[in-house]
């Protein structure tokens, strides 16, 4: 968590464009109640910065880093955040719908009752990650590295893990059903899952299970 004696409340359009673009810099800031639709935030730093219910939805963030960065209550749906960077980095009860999170590194980061359906994470590097309550539905980790993730009690409905290894990973607490992998089924090779799960899986290999 932020520490929000040390943020000063400023605007995101005055911190941003004031600056020239091989200087774009957000330090120590909170923004609140913003609404900043379709805007350019490439090549920015944020670090140690607060959002709170802000609009930043079909924005561009793509090359960005986030580091000690906390989202509440704010909509980056349709965002693009390619090649983007984030460590210590929460997000709650955010909209994060279709955005663009492919080629990205992810440390230490957790989301909480958010909603991120049909969003694309390819080709990240993920370690150290909550989803906790969150919509995974629909939603791609295809070609991801990941390293210590953790689905609680979130709907992963269609999911695309497609050249992604989930060994290790334990979805016995979330809805898993209808994971999208290869033929092989080599991705679900030491997926931790409850038993409900096991019978819904044992199907991809076309075995029929009788009551």
């Amino acid at each position: 968590m932020l520490n929000l004696e040390n943020l000063e409340l400023k605007s995101l359009e005055k911190q941003i464009y004031i600056k020239a673009d091989d200087d774009r810099q957000v330090h120590f800031t909170m923004f609140q109640n913003e609404y900043l639709s379709e805007y350019d935030y490439k090549h920015c730093e944020f670090q140690h910065v607060l959002f709170e219910n802000c609009i930043l939805d079909h924005g561009s963030f793509d090359k960005c880093s986030f580091i000690d960065v906390e989202f509440r209550q704010c909509d980056l749906s349709n965002s693009s955040f390619k090649q983007t960077y984030f460590e210590r980095v929460q997000l709650s009860d955010c909209k994060i719908m279709g955005a663009d999170l492919s080629k990205s590194i992810l440390k230490q980061v957790n989301i909480n009752q958010s909603n991120l359906q049909y969003t694309f994470f390819e080709y990240s590097k993920m370690s150290d990650i909550e989803f906790n309550q969150c919509n995974l539905n629909e939603t791609s980790f295809s070609e991801c590295t990941l390293k210590k993730v953790n689905y609680e009690a979130s709907n992963l409905v269609q999911t695309n893990f497609f050249k992604t290894s989930l060994k290790g990973i334990d979805m016995s607490r979330s809805t898993f059903i209808y994971p999208i992998v290869s033929n092989q089924l080599t991705e679900l090779k030491g997926l931790i899952v409850n038993s409900n799960q096991a019978v819904d899986l044992v199907t991809l290999l076309g075995v029929k299970v009788k009551g």
